[in-house]
């Protein structure tokens, strides 16, 4: 009866080790890590199995890295080149009234401001609304007066 214990404690252990080895992420230690891709096409007429490898190296236009075992893949691009083309008042005009609205509310809570909703459509039905908020950041309009006697009250801070 020991026997068998034995070798069912044994099948156990190698069982684990194998899953242990094969699972998690797996990967490099480097913060990229270079990846074989494999193509493989199966023909049912002839039962043939056609597998193609091809290795990444730098020179790809896409490169795939590593962060925790989750892997992901980015375009190789110079930090120069990240932007995003601008939102026309044409462009903005073709949206929907919801999506105008959702843009104007991004919009303006990225800049950490806000008009009521009333100020809001008013300014979106003008036409012009990315146009007046880009030539809007342009000027500036802060009260230095009023903003230095605020930040020296002593009540307040």
């Amino acid at each position: 009866m020991s026997k068998r214990y034995t070798i069912l404690r044994w099948f156990s252990v190698l069982v684990t080790t194998v899953m242990l080895v094969n699972c998690g992420g797996g990967g490099s230690t480097s913060s990229t890590a270079t990846t074989n891709n494999t193509q493989t096409s199966i023909n049912t007429e002839d039962n043939n199995i056609n597998t193609e490898t091809n290795t990444d190296n730098e020179e790809d236009d896409f490169s795939r890295s590593q962060y925790r075992g989750l892997g992901f893949y980015y375009k190789n691009m110079p930090s120069s080149d990240y932007s995003l083309t601008q939102l026309t008042d044409a462009n903005y005009n073709h949206l929907s009234e919801t999506q105008k609205l959702q843009v104007a509310d991004k919009l303006l809570s990225t800049l950490f401001f806000g008009y009521p909703l009333k100020v809001i459509e008013e300014k979106i039905a003008s036409g012009n609304f990315i146009e007046n908020i880009r030539s809007g950041l342009a000027v500036d309009k802060t009260d230095k007066e009023w903003l230095e006697n605020y930040i020296i009250d002593d009540d307040i801070f």
